[in-house]
């Protein structure tokens, strides 16, 4: 079960999160985030290569979100 966790604590536009502190805090599951990131397909929050390990930076996260946002028709939000 994936539960739905808020952002990390102090966070700033920088803080850095793991594939999995990523992928509950945007409420998908870490394997659909891993297979979306190293097949380039749809649109999934821009990550950052640190040696071996990726990580997702807060500020792509919101934007990923905010790009997500639906209203019931399922219609994109227009601000």
């Amino acid at each position: 079960m994936n539960t739905l966790v808020g952002p990390k604590l102090g966070a700033t536009d920088y803080t850095l999160y793991t594939v999995q502190e990523a992928a509950d805090w945007i409420g998908i599951k870490k394997n659909t985030l891993d297979k979306a990131r190293s097949s380039g397909r749809g649109d999934y929050p821009a990550y950052v290569e640190a040696g071996r390990r990726r990580m997702y930076m807060h500020k792509d996260l919101i934007d990923w979100l905010d790009r997500n946002r639906r209203q019931n028709s399922g219609l994109p939000i227009v601000a």
